[in-house]
Formats: structure tokens, C-alpha cells, sequence
């Protein structure tokens, strides 16, 4: 935007794939890390939960981010474990 801004040719995009990650329930995802590394099972999903809050933080601040994981820290804790509707 400053480049634009001011008037000067814009920097070309550059696409760098760091790989993809998919949440598959509660405790289970599957992913592709940096196009070469296959994860699964409780790594995939520390990994994808970890993006979750920075994706968070990016958005509401840090503070905000940190309220929310500690919402539903507590909410699952005392949540029930089934839907009743």
C-alpha cells in the first residue's frame, strides 16, 4: 500500500505454500507441512489449534485471543459432552 500510495511500481507477489492443515473432529487433523511432510493425529492438531489462536491474536490482539482460549478452556471443561437439541 505504501508503494501505491506514493506512486511507485508495487513489489510482485511472491506465493510461498508452508503446506495445509485440516480439522477433523475434536482431537484429530491431517495436514501437509512445506509440501514435503505428511502429519496426522495429535501433532496435526497442536499445530492447527496453534494457528487457530495466532490466526485469533491477528485479528482481536493478544489480550482478546487470550480471554477467548481461556473461555473455552473453562467452557470445555464444564460443557456437556453431547448435544441436547
Amino acid at each position: 500500500m505504501k508503494a501505491r500510495i506514493q506512486g511507485k511500481p508495487q513489489p510482485m507477489f511472491k506465493f510461498s505454500d508452508k503446506g495445509s492443515l485440516v480439522s477433523l473432529s475434536h482431537h484429530k487433523a491431517v495436514g501437509e507441512l512445506l509440501g514435503q511432510v505428511s502429519v496426522q493425529g495429535f501433532l496435526a492438531k497442536s499445530r492447527y489449534v496453534s494457528l487457530y489462536r495466532l490466526h485469533q491474536a491477528a485479528i482481536h490482539g493478544y489480550t482478546p485471543a487470550g480471554l477467548l482460549t481461556a473461555k473455552d478452556f473453562v467452557t470445555r471443561k464444564t460443557a456437556s459432552k453431547i448435544k441436547l437439541h
